[in-house]
C-alpha cells in the first residue's frame, strides 16, 4: 500500500512530471530548433561564421540559465500567470531574433523611439522580478516594500552581469555587434521599467507552493 510518498517500496524516489518540467522542456526544445534552424543561420548571414564564439556565448549562457533554474526550482508549483509572464518574454526574444524585417531582425525595429529589443528586456525584467518576488514571498513573511525593493535591485544586478558578458564578449570577439555604453544604459532603463511595472502585478501572480510539502515529503 503506498504511504502517498514519491518514493517507490525499494527507497528510490520516482520520477514525477511537474509543472516546471512541463514549461521548461518545450521551450528548451524550442530554443535548440529556433537556434539551428534559424538563428544560426541569420547570424552567419549578417555578421559571418567568423564570430561564432559570440552567437555561442548567448546560447549556452541562456540554456545554463534556464537548466539550472529549472533543476534548483522543479520542486514549486508557480502560479500560471508567472509562467505566462516568462512565456511571453521568451517567445518575445524569439520571434525577435528570428523574424526578418526590412533586411534586419525584428530586434532592430524601432517604435516611437523605442527598439524593439527593450521591449523584450522590460519583459523578461518583469517576469524576472516577480520570480524573485514569489521567492521571497515563499520563503517567509517579509514587508511589502522590502519585497518589492529586493526584487526590483535583484533583476537590474541580473541585467547588469547580463550586460558586463556582453562586453566581454565585444572586448574578446572580434566585430562583436552588441552595441555600445548608449545600448548597454537602455537596457538597463529597460531592465528597470519592467521591474518596476511587475509590483503592479497582483498577488495571485506570486503566490508559490511547494510540490514537497503538498506530497508530505519536506526533503530537499
Amino acid at each position: 500500500m503506498s504511504d502517498g510518498s514519491d518514493r517507490t517500496g525499494h527507497g528510490r524516489r520516482r520520477w514525477q512530471v511537474r509543472p516546471l518540467d512541463v514549461f521548461a522542456v518545450p521551450n528548451l526544445l524550442l530554443l535548440g530548433i529556433t537556434t539551428m534552424a534559424v538563428s544560426w543561420p541569420r547570424f552567419v548571414r549578417f555578421r559571418g561564421a567568423a564570430n561564432a564564439r559570440e552567437f555561442a556565448v548567448y546560447m549556452a549562457l541562456t540554456m545554463a540559465v534556464i537548466v539550472v533554474a529549472w533543476v534548483r526550482l522543479r520542486h514549486l508549483r508557480p502560479p500560471p500567470m508567472l509562467l505566462v509572464a516568462f512565456e511571453l518574454a521568451f517567445v518575445l526574444a524569439v520571434v525577435g531574433a528570428i523574424v526578418p524585417v526590412a533586411g534586419g531582425r525584428l530586434y532592430d525595429v524601432v517604435a516611437l523611439g523605442v527598439r524593439f529589443d527593450k521591449l523584450v528586456h522590460a519583459t523578461w525584467a518583469f517576469a524576472g522580478a516577480l520570480a524573485i518576488a514569489a521567492v521571497i514571498d515563499h520563503s517567509g513573511s517579509v514587508p511589502w516594500w522590502m519585497r518589492a525593493t529586493l526584487s526590483v535591485l535583484a533583476v537590474l544586478g541580473l541585467g547588469a552581469a547580463w550586460e558586463m558578458v556582453e562586453y566581454a564578449v565585444v572586448r574578446s570577439v572580434a566585430g562583436a555587434g552588441v552595441g555600445g555604453y548608449d545600448n548597454n544604459m537602455q537596457d538597463l532603463i529597460g531592465n528597470l521599467v519592467g521591474g518596476v511595472l511587475s509590483l503592479t502585478a497582483p498577488a495571485s501572480w506570486r503566490t508559490t507552493r511547494d510540490l514537497r510539502v503538498d506530497a508530505g515529503s519536506p526533503e530537499p
